[in-house]
C-alpha cells in the first residue's frame, strides 16, 4: 500500500517497521537524487527547489506517523522503532547541511539574475534556506563539521531519552484520594471514571 498517496496516514494499518524500512530506502534514493539536483548546470526554482520539496514530503509523510504513534501511544514495541527513525532522520539532516554541493547550488540560485523573477514568497524562502544550511553547519569545514555532527546526534539522542523518561515518570504517577471533597467540581462520570481504573490498577 502507497503511504504517501494517502491524504492522511491510515493509522488502523500502519506498520511503524515497515515505515521505517520504507523511510531507509527514500533516504538513500534521496541521496542519489540530490547529488544530480546539485550537478546540474542551469538551476530554476523549479528544477531545483521543486524537487527538494517533493523530497522533504515524502520522507515526512514517512515519519511523520512513526513519530506521531510515539507522542500518543508509545509502547515497548514502538519505541525501539522510534529510537531508529530518530536517528537515522538526525544523520539524514546532518548529511543534506554537510552537502556541500546542494547548498553552493542553491546559493547560486539565490544569487542568479533569475532570483528577481521569483515571488516574494519564494526569495523569502531561498533566504531562509541559507540561513537554515548555516545554522545547521554548512559553514563549517574538517573537524568541526565532524564535531558538529556528533553533536548533533549526541544531542538527538539526549532529547529522545529525556522525553522517554519524561513520559514513563507520568505514566508511573498515581494520586490517591480519599477523601471525597477534594474532588468537588468535577462531573460525576470524571468521578466514576478515575474510581473505575484505580479498582483496575
Amino acid at each position: 500500500m502507497n503511504l504517501i498517496a494517502n491524504a492522511l496516514p491510515p493509522f488502523d494499518i500502519l506498520d511503524p517497521k515497515q515505515n521505517i524500512t520504507s523511510l531507509t530506502e527514500s533516504v538513500e534514493k534521496a541521496k542519489q537524487t540530490i547529488d544530480t539536483l546539485a550537478q546540474q548546470p542551469s538551476l530554476s526554482w523549479e528544477n531545483l527547489m521543486m524537487p527538494l520539496a517533493a523530497i522533504d514530503e515524502e520522507i515526512s509523510r514517512l515519519w511523520g506517523p512513526v513519530s506521531h504513534l510515539h507522542s500518543v501511544c508509545d509502547s515497548e514495541n514502538i519505541r525501539p522503532v522510534y529510537e531508529q527513525g530518530v536517528q537515522m532522520m538526525t544523520q539524514w539532516g546532518t548529511w543534506v547541511a554537510g552537502h556541500e554541493g546542494l547548498f553552493k547550488a542553491i546559493q547560486a540560485l539565490h544569487g542568479s539574475d533569475s532570483f528577481s523573477d521569483l515571488s516574494q514568497a519564494q526569495q523569502t524562502a531561498l533566504t531562509h534556506i541559507i540561513r537554515d544550511f548555516r545554522l545547521a553547519g554548512s559553514d563549517l569545514e574538517g573537524k568541526a563539521k565532524a564535531r558538529f555532527a556528533a553533536i548533533k546526534m549526541r544531542q538527538s539522542e539526549l532529547s529522545t531519552l529525556f522525553s522517554q523518561h519524561v513520559l514513563d515518570s507520568t505514566q508511573a504517577f498515581t494520586l490517591n484520594i480519599t477523601d471525597k471533597t477534594q474532588l468537588a467540581g468535577l462531573p460525576d462520570s470524571a468521578i466514576a471514571a478515575a474510581a473505575q481504573r484505580a479498582q483496575e490498577e
